[in-house]
Order: structure tokens, then C-alpha cells, then sequence
């Protein structure tokens, strides 16, 4: 049952009185009501006091205005919408990581005091990845980037150990950036398959005829150089 006010001092502008608590009421405008489900707002204040729910009213109402002013402007036309940059053109950067930014900071704290060799290897790494898949933050990276590295790599001409040294810093990289940064998101280079033998070819020993001339050969020269390959081909 709603009871209407009797005393001029007890209205309250968008309200009704409901056994003594104050309901805020307001229609939704025309022109905002397909973001609605119902044409009308209505719930209660909780409150039984007067001045309470006019502050409540007035604070509901300046929210209620300003999200209706926000959707009339979305759902407006943009001035010089044609000059905008599309999507494609222009990828949104949601805040994470570039790849180059998680190789400096890998480089950063991991590389203190390490050999020249793995500095290297995390630049190639990086290097590789960026001019085949862009440098984009590490949530835009997606498992087709993994695919597309390998295929890359394998039709460059290097071998599947190689591949997979080079597989084994971008991984790296990801995972530890992810880690430091707390970004909680799948690596999309873990798993893929790599075929190590690929381009590899089996290393042979020498045979023993071709050890035994070589040895026989140093005996002859019989000098300090000769006499210590032929004690290295013994072992």
C-alpha cells in the first residue's frame, strides 16, 4: 500500500511513502530506455527521514544524469568518425608488457653477472619474435605468433636444436615477465611442437684406420705438437 504524505514539508521530489520508508521513482527517458529493462526506477531509500532522503534523491539523481548524458553520447554520431584510425590500424595496448619491454626487464634482473652468451640469446630471441609477430604486450600474443615463429625459423634454414634454444628464451622471457608483473595469463609459445632433429645431422666417429695414420704420422714428425695429438687421439 502507498500512503501519500500529508504535510508539504514531508514531500520529497521522485519519492513515495511505503509504510513510512521513502521509494525513489523516476521514469526512464525516451530516449535512453532500450539500455533499460523496465521503463521506471524504483527501489527503496531505506529510510524514514525526510531530509536523508533528500540527500539521497539529490545524489541519485546528479548519478542518473550523468549516466543518461553518457549514453546519449555514445549512442551519438562522432564528428569526423571517417578520420579515425581503425582497429587493425592501430591495436589497443591494454596496460601489460610489450615483448621488448619484458626482454629488458628479463635482461634487467636475471642477466646480472651472466655470460655474454645469454644477453644474446634473450636479443635474438626478442628479435626474432618482433619481426615476425610485432612487438605487442604479452596478453595479445596468441598461439598462432608460436606457429608462425617456428614455421619462420624452419624455413630460414636453422636447424631444430636451434628452434628450440630459441623457443626456450621467448618462453623464458614470457613466463618470468608474467611472474614479476603478476599477469596471469597462459604462455602460447609453451607446448607447441618442435621437431629437434630437424636439420641435424648425426656426428660420425672417425674410424680407427684414419686415427692410426694420423698417429703413426706423429710419431714420424716426432715433435712436442705431433707427440700431444697423438696422445689426445688415444683418448
Amino acid at each position: 500500500m502507498v500512503v501519500t504524505p500529508n504535510a508539504a514539508s514531508a514531500r520529497v521530489d521522485h519519492t513515495y511513502l511505503k509504510r513510512g520508508v521513502y521509494y525513489f521513482n523516476r521514469r526512464v527517458p525516451l530516449d535512453v530506455s532500450r539500455h533499460y529493462k523496465s521503463r521506471r526506477i524504483n527501489f527503496s531509500l531505506r529510510t524514514k527521514s525526510v531530509r536523508a532522503a533528500r540527500q539521497s534523491v539529490t545524489a541519485i539523481t546528479a548519478q542518473l544524469e550523468g549516466y543518461w548524458q553518457h549514453l546519449r553520447l555514445r549512442d551519438a554520431p562522432i564528428p569526423g568518425a571517417h578520420l579515425l584510425c581503425a582497429a587493425k590500424d592501430e591495436p589497443a595496448h591494454d596496460g601489460t608488457l610489450r615483448f621488448s619491454e619484458a626482454t629488458d626487464l628479463f635482461l634487467r634482473l636475471k642477466g646480472q653477472g651472466k655470460a655474454e652468451t645469454f644477453q644474446r640469446a634473450a636479443a635474438r630471441a626478442c628479435r626474432y619474435l618482433t619481426e615476425v609477430a610485432d612487438d605487442k604486450p604479452l596478453s595479445q600474443y596468441v598461439r598462432a605468433d608460436a606457429a608462425k615463429l617456428r614455421d619462420r625459423l624452419v624455413e630460414g634454414g636453422l636447424a631444430g636444436s636451434s628452434v628450440s634454444r630459441l623457443f626456450t628464451s621467448v618462453k623464458s622471457i614470457f613466463n618470468f615477465a608474467c611472474i614479476e608483473t603478476g599477469l596471469e595469463i597462459k604462455n602460447p609459445f609453451a607446448g607447441l611442437y618442435l621437431d629437434r632433429e630437424q636439420g641435424v645431422s648425426a656426428r660420425r666417429p672417425i674410424p680407427v684406420p684414419v686415427i692410426k695414420r694420423v698417429q703413426a704420422e706423429c710419431v714420424r714428425s716426432n715433435d712436442p705438437l705431433r707427440w700431444a695429438a697423438a696422445l689426445l687421439s688415444d683418448t
